[in-house]
């Protein structure tokens, strides 16, 4: 199984190294600890992907439509 540092989930998604020690903290992105450094495996990745991923449904009626303001 693959395992990556915070830094290289950071450059990933294109985000602070901070930004992903916070999910972290916050239970939100799953890793392992070791001494000093986290490690995240690609399921937990994935997982995280999957759980905070939303779903476009597009819509073929302007009744649906929320910018429409007829």
């Amino acid at each position: 199984m693959k395992y990556y540092n915070t830094e290289e989930v950071a450059e990933m998604w294109g985000f602070k190294e901070n930004f992903i020690r916070n999910l972290i903290k916050k239970r939100k992105l799953g890793a392992i600890k070791f001494g000093q450094e986290y490690r995240i495996s690609q399921e937990q990745i994935d997982q995280y992907v999957a759980e905070n991923t939303i779903t476009v449904v597009k819509s073929d009626t302007a009744e649906d439509d929320p910018n429409n303001h007829e």
